[in-house]
């Protein structure tokens, strides 16, 4: 039930509303007040669906209650009530958010059909919030999916860079400049089969690695991970300013925290730490070096932490990276030839349907793939095209838009940071104070002021 207070100076008038049957019309009434004051200070502590207020009041009236509840509680429905001499008040009253008045003395008739259609406006603005809530949590799974999509082929995959820049702003990943370090916690039963987990203990140890890592690991712009759910591998990247030292402390932190899961994993744990690599193409560089430190790791009762390789002892690395980044250079290469494509008179027409599309969409997320099935041509060629037509990468055109939007909505202080965030197609708010102030050299808080 919706809940409903009375204002009213007059007793008589406050008793006889408080005796009508309020929940026949799916209203509990919760208080009466004699002036905007009292309820007003009652409605700090209580939250309120409905007010039926009278109009002159002491200390408070009705149209300075109505002025303050629609500034301060836009939700919640205003209902006057008002004499015959009262009528440009409650008029004023309307444009202070009021949703319906009633002329005294009123019946219960009259008053039963204001008060259900307050009711059924309440139901209509609930519904609405399901809905927003809904799409908002779908956009939430979204993001987090491209995330996990983006890691795994970020760590697996040989990548060209624009690639990657692509897909890091669709998951909503921030890549640094340079300084790239991955690290891998294994489950030593699970990789050396040493120990079977039926499906529900399986998911449960994933659901566990994923919340602790969520939780103790990723912070936004420094370290991101990805769980594989074959093996329960969990793949820790760090970016940036990087210290082994901290690295290593970071990694005891995690070991505690997970020690708490032994009895649930029924596994020792053990940890290998690649090697800092200075650019993101070379992540897979570092994946395989953190793996190959635990290939010849025993089972035993405590995590085995590794030093990182160097070119001394690993004959192999210069090897695999060189491999690693020979097929990323095969990606630019097809990347350049493409660029030979000779543009014809429709690409405009494109890229002017991507823009479109793009602008009606940018308050969700939205990845090349969605846009360039929208406007009927492949992902690459429509990359390839807002390169040469705009002379922008796709990813970094909707984020300047994003940011553009999030400017003009930051000049009203109704709105807080992280509802901007959401407004403009960002699940995390500290993601997008980061793309803000990469894109305008502040953050939204500093920009705003």
């Amino acid at each position: 039930m919706y809940k409903l207070i009375i204002v009213d100076d007059e007793t008589e008038v406050r008793e006889g509303l408080e005796n009508l049957d309020w929940t026949a019309l799916g209203i509990q009434l919760v208080g009466s007040f004699r002036h905007g004051l009292e309820a007003l200070e009652y409605m700090i502590q209580v939250p309120i669906d409905i007010v039926l207020s009278d109009i002159r009041m002491p200390f408070m009236d009705g149209l300075e209650l109505s002025n303050k509840i629609s500034t301060q509680y836009p939700f919640v429905k205003i209902v006057i009530l008002s004499g015959y001499d009262d009528f440009e008040y409650a008029r004023a009253c309307m444009r202070n958010g009021v949703s319906d008045y009633l002329l005294k003395p009123t019946k219960f008739d009259e008053l039963a059909i204001t008060f259900t259609k307050a009711v059924d406006l309440l139901n209509q603005e609930k519904q609405h919030q399901e809905k927003l809530l809904v799409i908002e949590r779908r956009a939430h799974l979204s993001a987090l999916k491209l995330r996990r999509h983006f890691l795994k082929g970020l760590m697996f995959e040989e990548l060209s860079e624009a690639e990657i820049m692509e897909s890091a702003s669709e998951g909503e990943v921030l890549l640094s400049e340079t300084g790239y370090l991955v690290s891998v916690i294994q489950l030593d039963a699970k990789v050396k089969n040493r120990q079977s987990y039926l499906p529900n203990e399986w998911n449960l140890i994933l659901f566990a690695l994923e919340n602790v890592l969520s939780e103790l690991w990723d912070r936004v712009g420094i370290n991101y991970h990805y769980v594989d759910p074959i093996n329960g591998n969990c793949y820790l990247l760090s970016c940036g300013d990087i210290h082994l030292e901290m690295i290593i402390k970071e990694m005891e932190q995690l070991n505690k925290s997970l020690t708490r899961f032994r009895g649930l994993f029924l596994s020792t744990l053990s940890i290998g730490v690649g090697q800092v690599v200075d650019k993101v193409i070379s992540v897979p560089v570092s994946r395989r070096k953190a793996e190959k430190m635990l290939q010849n790791e025993n089972e035993g009762d405590n995590v085995s932490f590794v030093a990182c390789y160097s070119e001394e002892n690993d004959n192999q690395g210069s090897d695999i990276e060189q491999v690693g980044n020979e097929k990323a250079q095969d990606r630019i290469q097809a990347a350049n030839t493409d660029s030979e494509i000779e543009l014809n008179s429709n690409d405009n027409i494109v890229i002017e349907s991507a823009k479109d599309y793009i602008h009606q969409n940018y308050m969700r997320s939205i990845t090349l793939t969605e846009v360039a099935e929208n406007v009927h041509v492949s992902p690459n060629y429509l990359s390839f095209l807002y390169k040469s037509v705009t002379g922008q990468n796709f990813s970094h055109y909707v984020t300047q838009y994003r940011v553009d939007q999030a400017i003009n909505l930051l000049k009203d202080p109704k709105y807080k940071i992280y509802e901007i965030s959401e407004m403009v197609g960002y699940t995390n708010p500290g993601y997008f104070s980061e793309i803000f102030k990469r894109v305008t050299g502040k953050l939204p808080n500093d920009y705003r002021h």
